[in-house]
């Protein structure tokens, strides 16, 4: 039987390899992370990128360029990562929580207004699984009453919206290049923005992090390594996917239980973690993927589009609104079902791994339970299932996935 992994990543060992070489035989003669970054502006349209140790690094020093007051009040959606709203606290600002459309994932633009106060300084439209949020509606919000606008494309590299990248909309945007994303550097991420002065303080203020010791850039390669290593076909069926079906008679996703965060429990270790500025061989690796991006994202859309069609008739499988274009990247394929253990465990023993992601309802973490509405993300984020659709998929793969969800469905 044919063993589709849950994700495979886009870094090949053939890259990281690539990346060491130049790496050696360049000696500093060029600076590969200075290209990247004027590469990278020049991809989603804005005058300025600066390489940071993470999203959340990007996150928090857009927030101290833009200096907002303390007290004022954070628009987030409801359907969040248990970081996010922490990182706004830890400004003095609080977030306000909006719900999400359930047809989008995104922020619910409808229900943004309502949420608007005296207090209100800024709102962080988050393009989840690859969807954009309505961002021209969220401009003419932001414009109307003259608030800020950072948006989180950790999540959708190279997706658009009214023929415009994402990422080119807002004040400030970030963008993660974790393994996991759709864009890989080896962790590290991006931000992008149009105001030199942005730009300027943020460039100052990443200088505070160190550049990584060879144990540390040894540690991220091999991680990398690893994880396209595991998902190769001969081992994933005859390693990798015997370990998960082990540990899933115990009730246990192992992946999940060493890779998803945990509010507050997390938010301690976070303080501990020691950052670390990007290299050269993260711009080597970062002009190689963004190079390859745009392909990568038409075979996500391509995949996204084949599973909508032969999912959306099945009964009792819900799927998110068709999108136009490029306004949705499919980084990941999300369906709801009722009972999200039992699809998924029957979805393994047909041979499609799947995974349950790490988003949280904002009403659930801690310190957070009456910070606005969160109705909808209270009601589908326990139901939500992730499927494979990355770009390695073929038709035969694709068809696999269809029918092993019909019948993990209706049990047969």
């Amino acid at each position: 039987m044919k063993q589709i992994p849950r994700f495979i990543p886009t870094l090949t060992i053939s890259e990281i390899i690539q990346a060491i070489f130049i790496n050696v035989k360049n000696r500093k003669k060029i600076d590969f992370l200075k290209l990247f970054r004027e590469e990278f502006a020049k991809y989603i349209g804005v005058n300025h990128a600066i390489a940071v140790p993470s999203a959340r690094i990007g996150l928090a020093a857009i927030l101290s360029a833009l200096k907002i007051p303390k007290g004022k009040e954070v628009i987030i959606p409801s359907l969040t990562h248990q970081a996010i709203p922490y990182i706004f606290c830890d400004f003095g600002l609080k977030p306000r929580f909006v719900d999400i459309d359930p047809d989008r994932y995104c922020i619910d633009v409808d229900k943004i207004e309502e949420a608007i106060n005296e207090t209100t300084a800024l709102i962080f439209p988050v393009h989840l699984y690859g969807r954009a949020c309505k961002m021209k509606v969220i401009m003419e919000l932001a414009k109307k009453h003259g608030l800020f606008v950072i948006e989180d494309c950790a999540q959708s590299c190279g997706g658009g919206c009214l023929e415009q990248k994402l990422g080119s909309f807002g004040i400030a945007s970030i963008f993660s290049f974790h393994p996991h994303k759709n864009i890989s550097v080896l962790g590290s991420g991006m931000v992008t923005t149009n105001s030199r002065e942005i730009f300027e303080d943020i460039t100052q203020s990443v200088k505070q992090y160190e550049r990584m010791c060879w144990k540390g850039v040894v540690k991220r390669l091999l991680y990398s390594a690893g994880l396209r290593f595991a998902t190769l076909a001969g081992v994933w069926r005859n390693i990798t996917v015997l370990i998960l079906k082990i540990f899933n008679r115990q009730g246990v996703d192992i992946v999940e239980f060493m890779t998803n965060e945990v509010p507050e429990k997390d938010r301690e270790k976070a303080k501990k973690t020691k950052w670390y500025l990007p290299q050269s061989y993260h711009g080597v690796i970062g002009l190689k993927q963004l190079e390859r991006l745009d392909s990568l994202n038409k075979k996500r859309i391509n995949n996204g589009n084949i599973l909508r069609e032969g999912l959306k008739k099945i009964e009792g499988i819900n799927l998110v609104s068709q999108a136009q274009s490029d306004e949705n990247i499919y980084t990941t394929f999300v369906v709801r079902v009722n009972n999200r253990g039992r699809f998924r465990r029957r979805m393994l023993r047909l041979g499609v791994d799947t995974h349950s992601g790490n988003m949280f309802a904002g009403s659930t973490i801690p310190g957070f339970e009456k910070r606005g509405e969160s109705k909808v993300a209270d009601d589908i984020v326990n139901r939500m299932v992730h499927l494979p659709v990355y770009p390695d998929l073929s038709r035969k793969d694709l068809k696999k996935i269809i029918e092993s969800a019909e019948k993990a469905i209706n049990n047969e």
